[in-house]
């Protein structure tokens, strides 16, 4: 069971509100700012995430089109509203909160004040990082791969490359057959299909089939 800290409840109840507020009246919002003003600290970003999986997890879903009752149930919304939506779920789903330091009389000192953020995929000092020219992540639940070309460097489970895009393989394909598949069949796969959605820069997740490295 998620437990949730006084700031990252409210957190949470002011970032569905404003997600609610910009389908029905188009009131965009900072998700940044949002995450500053209500204190939140690492345990809370940890948790506020965890109780927000299922939800990107939805949104990735009604953009992709991989699953009939997640799109008839988001078909009020937009395609180009649901991609800012979901930006904005990946905005917090990537991030994690580091110490800020203040000088004090001399000495450098941690605060209670709110940490300063830092994207998930800044690698850590004690962390491998390994480079690859692809790796496309085949995901069954979604009938999707996410496809990152270029400079690929993967730290972990997460990835930064200079192309970070989700395609769909459409209703009749059969996802299995992916999961052998070359690099230049994947390649030549997603050249002239127009991207679904960016890329979540992870290549875990409920959805992930196999992860291919090349």
């Amino acid at each position: 069971m998620i437990t949730l800290s006084k700031n990252a409840s409210e957190f949470l109840n002011q970032f569905e509100g404003a997600v609610d507020g910009f389908v029905e009246s188009n009131r965009n919002f900072d998700v940044q700012k949002m995450i500053f003003q209500n204190k939140l600290k690492t345990d809370d970003v940890r948790a506020v995430q965890e109780k927000l999986k299922s939800q990107t997890e939805d949104f990735e879903l009604a953009v992709i089109g991989g699953d009939a009752q997640i799109v008839e149930a988001y078909k009020h919304i937009s395609k180009a509203k649901l991609k800012e939506i979901l930006e904005k779920y990946y905005t917090i789903m990537e991030l994690k909160l580091g110490k800020v330091k203040k000088v004090k009389t001399g000495k450098a000192e941690k605060t209670d004040k709110p940490a300063k953020i830092k994207k998930v995929r800044e690698a850590k000092p004690d962390v491998v990082t390994e480079n690859f020219n692809s790796v496309f992540v085949i995901c069954g639940k979604y009938n999707c791969v996410r496809a990152f070309v270029g400079n690929v460097q993967l730290t972990g489970v997460n990835v930064v490359a200079d192309q970070m895009e989700t395609f769909g393989f459409g209703k009749n394909v059969n996802v299995e057959s992916w999961v052998t598949a070359t690099e230049d069949e994947l390649k030549s796969y997603i050249k002239d299909k127009k991207p679904a959605a960016r890329s979540n820069n992870t290549i875990t997740g409920s959805a992930v089939t196999t992860v291919l490295k090349f």
